[in-house]
């Protein structure tokens, strides 16, 4: 009897061994992926209300440890169709979503698309996915940077309606074209009927290159000093970034925001915000990034300052994350925020500056 136990168990381990062997080497249709980070932020204002100011979404809790984004996601591919779903919580989710109906306060992504043709990359997705704008997403990990740039806080995360992209045999070169229910909305704003539109053109001439135009065109409604009352108003708005690995350890990002905003049948204001960033790789499980940025909304089009004065703000960071073992990451980030002007917060009503350090722990699977 103990000889046939000793041998099932080592049947059993052979079995077992064959069929993660075939997972590995096969991958599965459906997938499960999930991501979580938590995080701790001192800001130099040390506000009452535990709030960073007001243009940011991401890590956007000030001295109290927080969850800034917890997702669970399942994904489906095969050679006809994608599918995506994907549910969060996290401070993020709560400052982003929060003008969302309450159900979809939750919802990361939930998409599905569909193949057109048998023999060349097109593809048709409907649903609620990430934004076609930017470098940067709500995934920490993914990105450069501990915090997220001010121009990635201010351009959409997500984006809901259908897009139809196309990648070229060589993979060189990747369009896609969008029609949206507007900007960063789940649904159709009250009032208005005609969906955004948008596109995406992406050259990558080598593995070391990668250069990215995306453009979003519709009406936003908007509230502030140039439009005193809420009004829906027709939005220009484009990124340009360019993405280059200069040798194994450097890598450099640059970009550069730019937008023309209605403010009256006769007259229009713009904003535009220039960024670049370096990373270095002392080693492949550390990791460091400086950042410069600039800001400029004269006229308060995305970015409202509380106060009597307009928008104009200088930003840098420097960070350092290192990687223990794989998808577990362990970041730490100062921040300065330099105002041409004063902003406005309730602890400090004429601010020159801000001043943070942020650390956090990240896990994915």
């Amino acid at each position: 009897m103990r000889r046939l136990s000793l041998f099932l168990i080592h049947l059993a381990l052979l079995i077992a061994h064959s069929a993660f062997a075939q997972v590995d080497s096969v991958k599965a249709p459906l997938q499960i992926s999930g991501y979580l980070e938590t995080y701790y932020s001192f800001d130099s204002d040390q506000p009452s209300n535990h709030t960073r100011p007001s243009f940011l979404s991401s890590y956007n809790r000030a001295t109290e440890f927080a969850l800034n984004l917890a997702y669970l996601a399942a994904s489906y591919r095969n050679e006809k169709v994608k599918a995506e779903f994907s549910l969060m919580t996290g401070t993020y989710a709560q400052a982003n979503l929060a003008n969302e109906l309450p159900l979809f306060r939750s919802l990361r992504e939930a998409w599905l698309g569909a193949k057109l043709s048998p023999k060349q990359e097109l593809w048709l997705d409907a649903g609620v996915f990430s934004s076609h704008i930017g470098f940067e997403s709500a995934v920490g990990a993914e990105s450069w940077t501990l915090t997220r740039s001010i121009l990635a806080e201010n351009s959409p995360y997500y984006e809901s309606g259908i897009r139809l992209h196309y990648s070229t045999p060589s993979k060189k070169w990747k369009i896609m074209a969008l029609m949206l229910n507007g900007w960063q909305s789940m649904r159709m704003g009250d009032g208005h009927q005609l969906p955004s539109v948008g596109h995406q053109l992406v050259f990558t001439p080598t593995t070391k290159i990668t250069l990215n135009s995306s453009s979003f065109l519709g009406h936003v409604l908007v509230q502030n000093l140039s439009n005193p009352s809420p009004a829906h108003r027709l939005r220009f708005f484009h990124n340009f970034f360019s993405v280059l690995q200069l040798t194994p350890r450097i890598g450099l990002i640059a970009g550069i925001d730019v937008g023309i905003q209605e403010v009256s049948s006769d007259s229009s204001g713009h904003w535009y915000a220039p960024i670049i960033i370096f990373r270095y790789l002392p080693t492949p499980k550390w990791r460091m990034a400086l950042r410069g940025e600039y800001y400029s909304d004269l006229m308060e089009q995305v970015i409202s300052n509380p106060g009597p004065y307009s928008t104009e703000i200088y930003g840098y960071s420097l960070n350092s994350d290192y990687e223990f073992f794989p998808g577990f990451l362990m970041r730490l980030e100062y921040r300065a925020f330099l105002y041409s002007q004063p902003f406005f917060t309730s602890e400090n009503p004429r601010a020159f500056r801000n001043h943070s350090l942020t650390g956090s722990i990240a896990y994915s699977f």
